[in-house]
């Protein structure tokens, strides 16, 4: 491959080399000079294949480069601590090694001439468009690269881009599937349903200090108290420095030279179509039919007819019942084969036949708005009050680093409350928190609770920074995980004893009034004189069912069983809060006309379904089967 590289090199002319190119190279393959003993190192294996040290440092600088530029200076080591780049460096590692090996198993493969393809291609080695040579191997040397890394970083992308590109197409959706999903979606059923609140029950349970500590002694873990800890901390709210910051029309102008893509409103058009589909994977056949009938729609279209009314009659999209009005589309807005067609199109213009994953498109542009900016008078006061909160906020959390940098010399003992007097910040101290409980009068509390959980005792934490602003924080208590003693939460284990004898009271409740439906009683005889609430639901989606039922969007598989249960036959569901019983009394099932007209927007939703599911399937099968050994201490 190199060899073939040079052949070109000869027969190319330099040109020169813009700086940019380098610097956008740098982005995507950073590499740090490091001595052959790194490289031989071995941090990890992937059923024999060696992770070296310098794979995994090149990984972490990658990584480490990306979260800098995400959060600049806010880049603290608590939070490269709380995000654990090692650990995900090495993980994307091994992900790379276990897809790289099969798709060397499923016979994959990269010639040398896709290579060399795909190195031309790249922005960064051209000149004028061309690919160079002398600025290839310049760009190469000047991110101490050799071309040989590089030319197998490169035919490793294209690897895995065929693996993907393999995966993806194994999304298939058969016929019976296809079928099977459209019933599902608007299948309709009449329902009885009854309810047996485990509230409704906890006064007839009766419970002794014997059964409440045999139970404790039984289920200890469910009454662990997890870490908790109580801290004070100082708040910069960035609003208050807004009065004394001043924002020069200067700076209102270079802001807005800078940063002239904000202001910029895209080209814009005012569209409507007729969708003929084409199902995925039809053969040459149907494909021509569709494109036949488009050139139908489109001929009637140019002859006079009413696109609204031909667009009601065949057009298979949503849009149809609108006319086929898609109202104002801006650039990027639509796949890339309908966006071209329609802004090529001059207002009032009616398009050829466009192909695209959905099938084809006849389009008519209504009227079109040209790209333009917001004019500086316009957008003045925005750009001020967004400086103004720029600066407002870099100077709380100036203020707060000097806070922490205090802390690390002479200020270590003086109290937050003292120094609030000092600073711009509000003084505060927390009730007693733990991890996963909102923290009172704090909007940003995971990151604080984060933060506070990971300190040690009279530790001053990092500024957290949080939308609302800037803040500090110092651990006053901490108290340990630990479960309780029985006298310490005695009423607790009481309550939680009395709540599970009240769900098994409805769970053997329901079973009883299931045993006189399936004798034969009506749902309403059957429940009469039981402590149950009684409901008719009438013409009921599954997605209508899961709306009115959200605790059962946990447990998909007790809605397929409500719905999937022979009419008058009770499907009995158990949860936290007591039992459900469900009898399908009747069904409305979509016919063959109304499949045939949704099939293939079926086939579309199914196939995107897998498409998006299927690589973390495989991705979760090869690392099962995978045999991963991570050498000790090395991360």
């Amino acid at each position: 491959m190199l060899n073939v590289m040079r052949r070109f090199a000869q027969s190319w002319l330099l040109k020169g080399v813009l700086a940019l190119l380098a610097l956008t190279f740098i982005s995507f393959y950073a590499v740090i000079d490091r001595n052959q003993q790194n490289a031989s190192g071995q941090v990890a294996s992937v059923n024999g294949t060696k992770i070296t040290e310098r794979e995994f440092e090149e990984s972490y600088e990658r990584l480490l480069q990306f979260y800098r530029q995400v959060y600049q200076d806010r880049l603290t080591d608590e939070v490269l601590k709380q995000l654990n780049l090692k650990e995900a460096a090495l993980e994307s590692l091994i992900v790379r090694a276990v897809e790289l090996q099969a798709a060397r198993e499923a016979g994959l493969s990269v010639a040398d001439p896709e290579l060399l393809s795909s190195i031309q291609a790249r922005p960064e080695f051209q000149i004028g468009g061309q690919f160079d040579s002398r600025v290839y191997f310049d760009v190469l040397r000047n991110n101490r690269l050799t071309p040989q890394e590089f030319e197998r970083s490169q035919h490793d992308a294209l690897l895995l881009a065929k693996w993907q590109t393999l995966i993806e197409q194994s999304a298939l959706v058969t016929e019976p599937e296809a079928r099977s999903a459209f019933r599902d979606l608007h299948e309709k059923a009449d329902l009885a349903y009854l309810s047996f609140p485990a509230k409704d029950y906890e006064g007839k349970v009766q419970v002794n200090r014997e059964k409440v500590e045999r139970y404790y002694r039984a289920f200890p873990e469910e009454f662990r108290q997890p870490e908790q800890v109580r801290v004070e901390y100082l708040f910069w709210d960035p609003r208050s420095f807004e009065r004394a910051i001043t924002v020069t029309p200067l700076q209102v102008e270079d802001y807005y030279e800078s940063h002239e893509k904000e202001f910029r409103i895209p080209e814009a058009v005012q569209a409507r179509h007729i969708l003929l589909r084409v199902p995925e994977g039809a053969d040459a056949k149907k494909e021509e039919e569709a494109r036949v009938r488009a050139r139908m729609v489109g001929e009637q279209l140019k002859k006079g007819s009413d696109f609204a009314a031909l667009a009601r009659k065949y057009s298979e999209d949503p849009s149809s019942s609108r006319g086929g009005d898609l109202g104002k589309l801006r650039r990027g807005e639509s796949v890339p084969e309908f966006e071209k067609a329609a802004f090529s199109l001059k207002s009032g213009q009616i398009s050829e036949p466009v192909r695209t994953q959905f099938g084809f498109h006849v389009i008519q542009v209504l009227s079109k708005e040209p790209e333009k900016t917001r004019r500086l008078e316009d957008v003045r006061e925005e750009i001020v009050r967004t400086l103004r909160l720029e600066k407002s906020r870099q100077r709380a959390e100036s203020e707060a680093a000097k806070v922490k940098q205090s802390f690390a010399s002479a200020d270590k003992k003086r109290s937050f409350q003292d120094l609030s007097k000092d600073v711009s910040a509000e003084y505060k101290v927390t009730a007693w928190f733990f991890r996963g409980k909102a923290i009172a009068g704090i909007p940003s509390w995971q990151a604080v609770a984060t933060a506070a959980l990971n300190l040690k005792g009279g530790e001053v934490s990092a500024p957290v920074p949080a939308p609302e602003g800037i803040y500090l924080l110092r651990v006053l208590e901490r108290k340990e995980s630990r479960i309780p003693p029985f006298e310490e939460v005695q009423r607790d284990v009481e309550k939680a004893l009395v709540r599970k004898e009240a769900r098994e009271q409805t769970a053997q409740e329901a079973r009883e009034v299931s045993a006189k439906i399936l004798a034969g009683a009506d749902v309403q005889t059957a429940a009469k004189g039981r402590n149950a609430h009684l409901e008719k639901l009438e013409a009921m989606s599954r997605g209508e069912f899961l709306r009115k039922f959200p605790a059962l969007r946990g447990n998909l598989g007790d809605v397929r069983r409500v719905f999937g249960a022979k009419l008058g036959s009770p499907v009995q569901v158990e949860g936290a809060d007591g039992t459900q019983l469900f009898v399908v009394l009747s069904r409305q099932t979509p016919d063959e006309k109304d499949y045939q007209k949704g099939r293939a927007e079926i086939y579309a939703r199914l196939t995107e379904q897998r498409r998006q599911t299927i690589p973390q399937v495989y991705l979760s099968r090869l690392l099962e089967k995978a045999k991963i050994l991570r050498t000790p201490g090395a991360v």
